[in-house]
């Protein structure tokens, strides 16, 4: 089949939307399709990278331009050159400009809208054009609970689509005997200092951890300056931090590490998590709405506690340093999770699936037909929390404007 995939993000390091792109990407080629992506970040950041991709039949940058009334040039732009790839299907992952030209595409073009969230901005705009949408795929219940608050969706649409990442070539057996054998427990955080991960829960429960019953190392990945200065003249043989670190080695700390700490506001199916069950890392997370608590069995797999339970967390972590038999019985829990409902093929199964039509969709038109009133603005606008401005602020809290572009004329 002939795909696009349109993404917010495709080339960036870190993990979320853009290594769930990157990860659904190789997929398809690995299957034989034929794969357009299109991404919003800079072509000029990008170069480097793509020389990791030569197999893609093409790829376009829809680059948010600052102004608002630039924006249809780039829509127009990104749509014509779709059509001259004449696709079958077409995945809008978090690019509400694809979404919004859903119904200017060909009748027989499949659409499908990826939701990276369980509620707010993500969610509005993957479910902005419902009824010429074929699928809404969301990655936990609670997301699937929240899309179908929202108008015009209906209940057969929404998939939910637990994320995935692929496995390794080495053998689990050969990864337990090594985290069996390190006398140094490791707790790997992957929130750096982003808000939505916690970190102010985390710096209060390394004090918790100071009478571990062995040496202990607690890794945490990801910028986080102002908790490294709070911690690291009483804990500097203790924490590591790392500073933004690629994707890959990132992974690597998650694999060596015993726990992974995630105590997380909300989150739609985190691929830390995913990378952590599939190395038998036990996951400590929170019960927020997510994929985190659909997915970990409490005590058997990982354990989930309400998010500021730092006792809890604390208890959870020096029950498992303190047994080798608890450590490997969880270890091998997360690994089974893995295997039974996370891994690639069972997830890539699931996703083709979705390359059907929903016989109850609305009618596009016979042939594709750019219409600049239906073209809306970019939900996500530049700014900053610390320089917020009107359109950042709206976006923020879960507002987009999703005002057309161009204005119907009487």
């Amino acid at each position: 089949m002939r795909i696009v995939l349109a993404g917010s993000t495709f080339f960036r390091s870190g993990g979320g939307i853009a290594t769930y792109n990157r990860e659904l990407a190789k997929s398809l080629l690995q299957a034989g399709h034929q794969l357009y992506i299109v991404t919003a970040e800079k072509g000029v950041e990008c170069r480097n990278q793509l020389l990791n991709w030569p197999i893609l039949s093409g790829l376009h940058f829809t680059e948010i331009p600052h102004k608002v009334r630039q924006e249809i040039q780039v829509v127009e732009a990104m749509f014509n050159a779709i059509c001259k790839f004449d696709p079958n299907v077409l995945i809008s992952s978090d690019h509400i400009y694809l979404t919004s030209l859903f119904p200017c595409f060909a009748d027989h073009r499949i659409r499908i809208g990826i939701s990276h969230f369980y509620d707010g901005l993500l969610p509005k705009t993957t479910a902005f054009r419902p009824k010429h949408t074929d699928w809404i795929i969301v990655l936990s219940n609670a997301g699937k609970e929240f899309v179908l608050g929202l108008p015009s969706v209906v209940s057969h649409q929404v998939k939910v689509l637990y994320n995935s990442v692929e496995d390794y070539d080495i053998p689990f057996d050969n990864l337990l005997k090594i985290k069996q054998k390190d006398m140094e427990f490791k707790i790997v955080y992957p929130g750096g200092a982003n808000r939505q991960k916690s970190p102010d829960v985390v710096c209060k429960l390394v004090k918790y951890l100071t009478d571990l019953p062995q040496p202990w190392k607690l890794i945490w990945l990801g910028s986080s300056n102002i908790y490294q200065k709070k911690l690291k003249d009483k804990f500097k043989d203790e924490i590591l931090f790392t500073g933004l670190i690629p994707q890959q080695h990132a992974a690597d700390y998650i694999r060596d590490a015993h726990c992974l700490l995630l105590p997380s506001r909300g989150e739609g199916c985190p691929m830390s998590m995913l990378e952590a069950m599939r190395a038998g890392t036990i996951p400590l997370v929170s019960s927020c709405p997510s994929a985190m608590r659909e997915l970990i069995d409490h005590g058997e797999s990982g354990y989930v506690f309400d998010r500021t339970d730092i006792p809890g967390f604390s208890r959870a972590i020096h029950d498992i340093a303190g047994s080798e038999q608890l450590r490997t019985k969880l270890c091998k829990g997360a690994r089974r999770t893995y295997e039974k409902t996370l891994k690639k093929e069972i997830w890539f199964e699931q996703m083709i699936q979705m390359f059907n039509p929903r016989q109850d969709r609305a009618k596009g038109p016979a042939t594709d037909i750019f219409i600049p009133q239906l073209a809306v603005r970019w939900a996500e606008r530049q700014g900053r929390w610390y320089r917020p401005t009107i359109p950042y602020l709206r976006a923020r809290f879960a507002y987009p404007n999703l005002n057309p572009l161009i204005k119907h004329k009487d």
